[in-house]
C-alpha cells in the first residue's frame, strides 16, 4: 500500500500512541515479485491433560492415522512441539496438521498412558480478496484436545 496522509497535530487521542492522520490518497501496489511466507497450518491442536478425568503427561503426545484432503500438498503431514505460553500449563503440546487447502482434516491424538482421541476438523475455504497478495485460501482452525488416563 502507498498512502498520502496529513498529520493532524491539532487532535488528541486516548490511545496515546502514534500520530493521528487524515488519509488523502491510498493505492494498492503490485504484488508481482513479492515474497510470500509459508501459509499457516490449517489445523492447530493444543493437547493438554484433562484435569477432571485424571491427568496424564502430554509431553509425548503425537498424531496417528492423519487424514488430509487429497491436495494438501505439504510434507510432513504434521508436526508436534512441546511448549507452554504460560507457566501454569507446563504440559501443553501443540500439533500442527499441515496442508494448503480447505477440507476435512482428521487424526488420532495419542500419548503414553492416555486414551486416544479422534479429532475431525473441517477447514472452511476463505475467499482471497483482490488486495491480499499472500492470503491463504482457507481459514485456519484451532482446537483444544483434553487427554485423560487409560481405563
Amino acid at each position: 500500500m502507498r498512502a498520502v496522509v496529513r498529520v493532524r497535530s491539532d487532535l488528541a487521542s486516548f490511545h496515546m500512541a502514534g500520530p493521528i492522520v487524515d488519509v488523502l490518497h491510498i493505492e494498492q501496489l503490485s504484488c508481482v515479485g513479492l515474497p510470500c511466507p509459508s501459509p499457516p497450518a490449517p489445523v492447530i491442536l493444543t493437547i493438554v491433560p484433562d484435569a477432571k478425568a485424571g491427568s496424564v503427561p502430554t509431553y509425548d503426545a503425537t498424531l496417528a492415522n492423519v487424514q488430509r484432503p487429497p491436495a494438501a500438498g505439504v510434507t510432513p503431514a504434521f508436526q508436534c512441539e512441546t511448549g507452554s505460553s504460560t507457566p501454569t500449563a507446563p504440559g501443553m503440546r501443540k500439533c500442527f496438521i499441515k496442508g494448503v487447502v480447505p477440507g476435512v482434516y482428521e487424526a488420532d491424538v495419542t500419548a503414553p498412558g492416555a486414551q486416544p482421541q479422534h479429532v475431525r476438523v473441517e477447514v472452511p475455504a476463505q475467499e482471497i480478496m483482490p488486495y491480499e497478495c499472500c492470503a491463504a485460501g482457507y481459514e485456519p482452525q484451532a482446537l483444544w484436545v483434553y487427554l485423560s488416563g487409560s481405563k
